[in-house]
């Protein structure tokens, strides 16, 4: 938390990147009935923190529901910029 009490847009831009993430993982698993990696990480891990976490930050009257739905939704659109950012910082490193 900043000083004026306010909290940083990039946290909830990188949960909601992090929840839009592991949303994808289980539409793939939906659509394609089949393992796909990341639904395990999904179920077991960001599905519980991101419940537990958004129940906080709506109890204590520090995000709306508004704010959390446009974060989701920049999280899906930044994952593949994202994502093709770090494919070529891996080809570039390794």
């Amino acid at each position: 938390m900043f000083r004026n009490g306010t909290y940083s847009i990039f946290s909830f831009l990188v949960s909601g990147l992090f929840l839009a993430n592991g949303v994808s993982h289980l539409f793939q698993f939906i659509s394609l009935k089949d393992y796909v990696p990341g639904i395990v990480t999904f179920i077991i891990v960001i599905y519980p923190y991101s419940i537990f976490t958004l129940k906080h930050l709506l109890k204590e009257k520090l995000i709306t529901m508004k704010k959390i739905l446009g974060h989701l939704f920049l999280g899906f659109i930044l994952q593949v910029p994202f994502a093709l950012l770090s494919l070529w910082l891996a080809r570039l490193l390794f």
